[in-house]
Parts: structure tokens; C-alpha cells; sequence
């Protein structure tokens, strides 16, 4: 027969603490905890685009993602495309402004 599995209490680190957490708080404690705090990073990049880069750049913007720190934007404009082009280095300060830094190191326009 098995043994019945007990829990030692005295072992276990409880991380409660007495005092009320803010939500905020408790909830940038939980995505760092689960290590999900850089994917949310990254889709809030992804929301904020047209906040960013104005709204008639998000109507030609196809497709967005960001895969090893490398933000990829597919644009139906080739002169739009060759504008944020030369325009990259001022997007990554305005990505790590506005939501995080070092979430985008590098654009790639495709």
C-alpha cells in the first residue's frame, strides 16, 4: 500500500504577506513570477502601433510581430517602407518611451 503524502508546513515559503498588495503590483509580481512579463511586453507593443506610428502608417501596416527582440512590420506602401526605414532608430525610442525598454532592439521591414 502507499504511504498517504503529507506536506511539511515549516518547509514551505509562504510569500503572503499581511499588508495589501496594489493590483498593479500583484499583478507585474505574477507575470515576472511566470515569466510572462516579456510576451505581455511584446503585445502591448503590438496594440500600441497605431497610437505609436499615427493611424494612416497602422492602415498600411499588414502584419506585425516581434520574434528575438526583432520588431517585423509588413507595409503595402513602398515609399512608407523606405520612410520608417530611415526613421527606425527614432521607433525603438519611442517603443521604449511608451511602453518598455528593450523589448524592440532592432526593425526589419518586409
Amino acid at each position: 500500500m502507499n504511504k498517504p503524502f503529507y506536506i511539511d508546513k515549516k518547509k514551505i515559503k509562504s510569500e503572503r504577506t499581511s499588508t495589501a498588495t496594489p493590483l498593479k503590483e500583484a499583478f507585474e509580481n505574477m507575470f515576472r513570477r511566470f515569466k510572462l512579463d516579456s510576451k505581455f511586453n511584446e503585445i502591448a507593443v503590438i496594440e500600441a502601433w497605431p497610437d505609436l506610428m499615427g493611424q494612416l502608417t497602422a492602415s498600411y501596416t499588414q502584419k506585425l510581430f516581434i520574434k528575438d527582440k526583432k520588431l517585423f512590420v509588413q507595409l503595402s506602401s513602398a515609399p512608407l517602407k523606405q520612410q520608417l526605414f530611415l526613421q527606425r532608430t527614432k521607433i525603438i525610442e519611442l517603443i521604449s518611451e511608451k511602453v518598455s525598454e528593450g523589448i524592440v532592439n532592432e526593425i526589419v521591414f518586409i
